[in-house]
């Protein structure tokens, strides 16, 4: 499929083993190609939803990626175990991040890896990426200041949202130096997301980690064309309080992360009625028409932020997870909108 340069090659397949047959068709034309032109291949690889980032776990627990990456992959191919670079679980995720990094230096200077002209970061062959509901790849979160990182290699965090807490990862200059980034697509509860990164869905919002992966090289994306299985309302009217909840979704409540249910509840709500019942963020991207609508000054900060005209490398507002399939449509009043 030829593309307009610059653009990202999209597949969208049936099913998930549809997708793991075209990325297996995918990858062995790439690794015979760069075997042929130069002897060697080198792929970011690990486990879960196909994220090359290095979680600070044991070799052996079921969080590592490395043990994913091995059970369901490595041990199935004939690659030397030297040739494959693991994490080192007895350090700190610090000591682990400058380790690892070191090693991807050493590399270098030993000729195994390319450095790219444009930027000097080490050019890796492909790196096959994943990404969460909220648009995160690797582990580089929408609201950790490990997204903007400009000069390491590899970095580290200590407060994953989901577990383990502690991870190494690739920055984005390492990302976007590859010959060729595979986005590997394959949950449900992803497509608003995939709408916002694709270009689909419009986001005024501060862009989304998966939205910063912009190779110098080729970006292939491989996912399921599928609904979400949420009810899809013609209109959603969402209007949203001073510190951004919308509906009954606060900032404070797990609720606001809920994927399976379509109507959840509270029974602590900070305003009364403390209990409440409220649509899920899933119900509410489904709309093909989200409306907010703000009125009142004691708004016009978290409208400010909403919109992206203001910063913020905090967890995102609850109003920042309004991402419909649809579109959305702001409705402010002056007051509302005195700080835009």
């Amino acid at each position: 499929m030829e593309t307009e340069k610059g653009k990202p090659e999209v597949h969208k397949l049936i099913s998930e083993e549809d997708v793991a047959v075209a990325l297996a068709k995918y990858i062995a034309d790439l690794s015979d190609k760069s075997v042929k032109g130069k002897g060697s291949f080198s792929v970011a690889l690990s486990g879960g939803s196909l994220i090359h980032t290095l979680r600070v776990v044991p070799l052996d627990d079921p969080d590592s990626n490395y043990k994913l990456a091995y059970d369901g992959f490595l041990s199935k191919i004939p690659i030397p175990p030297g040739n494959v670079y693991a994490i080192n679980d007895t350090l700190s995720p610090e000591g682990a991040a400058d380790e690892y990094e070191a090693r991807l230096k050493d590399l270098v200077k030993r000729k195994t890896l390319s450095i790219s002209v444009t930027n000097g970061f080490p050019k890796l062959d492909l790196m096959l990426v994943g990404m969460g509901p909220e648009g995160h790849v690797a582990s580089l979160f929408c609201w950790h200041f490990q997204r903007y990182e400009k000069k390491r290699w590899v970095t580290f965090i200590k407060d994953s949202p989901k577990p383990p807490s502690k991870r190494i990862t690739f920055t984005f200059p390492v990302i976007n130096s590859a010959s060729n980034v595979a986005m590997v697509i394959t949950g449900e509860d992803l497509a608003s997301a995939v709408k916002v990164a694709l270009g689909t869905h419009s986001s005024d919002f501060i862009p989304l980690p998966v939205q910063m992966v912009l190779p110098e090289g080729e970006l292939t994306w491989l996912s399921i064309s599928v609904t979400n299985g949420f009810p899809k309302l013609d209109l959603m009217l969402v209007g949203m309080g001073p510190e951004g909840h919308v509906a009954s979704l606060f900032c404070w409540h797990f609720q606001r992360y809920e994927k399976k249910r379509w109507v959840t509840f509270i029974k602590d709500s900070p305003k009364p009625p403390s209990k409440r019942i409220t649509f899920t963020f899933p119900v509410i991207n489904s709309a093909s028409n989200v409306a907010m609508v703000i009125t009142g000054e004691d708004l016009a900060s978290a409208v400010k932020v909403a919109l992206g005209t203001h910063s913020s490398d905090f967890i995102p507002l609850p109003v920042q997870m309004v991402l419909p399939e649809g579109e959305l449509t702001w409705f402010l009043d002056m007051d509302a909108a005195s700080k835009l």
